[in-house]
Order: C-alpha cells, then sequence, then structure tokens
C-alpha cells in the first residue's frame, strides 16, 4: 500500500511496559489485535460494562465505533533498562506497547477518557 501523507494532528500517546516473556506473546498479540475489529473491542472487559449502560444496538454500535476509529493500531519495541533494588541492581528487557490516539470525532482529535461517550455536542467536529 502506498504511504499516504498527512499533516500532523493533535494526539494522546499511551505507553504500557510489560516484562518481555514469549509465554506473553502470543495472549498480548490477542489482547491488541482486539482494539482493530468490532468484535475484539466488543470483548474487551471495559467495554461489555459501558455497552451494558447504552439503550440500544444503535448506541452500542457508535460507542464500538467511536472507539476504533480512535485507536487505528499500535506498536510494540523493546527497552533495556536496570533497576534498582536494596541489594543489587537488576537487568530487565521490556516489551512496551504504544497506543497513538486521534479521535476524528472530536475537534482538535483529543479526549480526556477514551471511554467518555457519547463526545458532548459541542466537541463534535463536522
Amino acid at each position: 500500500m502506498p504511504y499516504k501523507y498527512s499533516d500532523s494532528k493533535p494526539v494522546l500517546v499511551y505507553e504500557v511496559f510489560l516484562p518481555k516473556s514469549m509465554s506473553y506473546a502470543s495472549k498480548l498479540a490477542e489482547v491488541l489485535d482486539a482494539f482493530l475489529t468490532d468484535a475484539g473491542v466488543r470483548s474487551i472487559p471495559a467495554v461489555q460494562t459501558e455497552l451494558k449502560q447504552l439503550p440500544n444496538d444503535k448506541e452500542r454500535d457508535m460507542f464500538v465505533r467511536c472507539i476504533r476509529d480512535a485507536i487505528s493500531g499500535y506498536s510494540i519495541y523493546e527497552v533495556d533498562g536496570r533497576f534498582s533494588t536494596s541489594t543489587q541492581p537488576i537487568d530487565e528487557r521490556t516489551w512496551a506497547i504504544r497506543f497513538i490516539i486521534h479521535d476524528p470525532r472530536v475537534e482538535g482529535g483529543i479526549r480526556g477518557d477514551l471511554l467518555s461517550f457519547p463526545p458532548s455536542i459541542g466537541q463534535v467536529s463536522g
């Protein structure tokens, strides 16, 4: 796919650090890939809780789409770190997972709380 140029835009960046362990690899991929499909988003426990609060399927579908639009992907990289303990430093390799959040439905692209729904009328972009 050809690269599509996009001007810079305001985003929120969330990074999650996990100890690197191959025993986590398949589950990590499963959880991260959940953000990339409607069914996957619906399987996230925090999302399920929010969906129960919404009165109808149309609003539930809009809520899921809102999350999908805001989280369009992730990146993973390795970080080597050294941490102090009471006896000696410990070296540890971790995975850093970076989510870049830009919600095209909200003016300025940033919502304070990803699970806040619906955005206030004054924030919705055209």
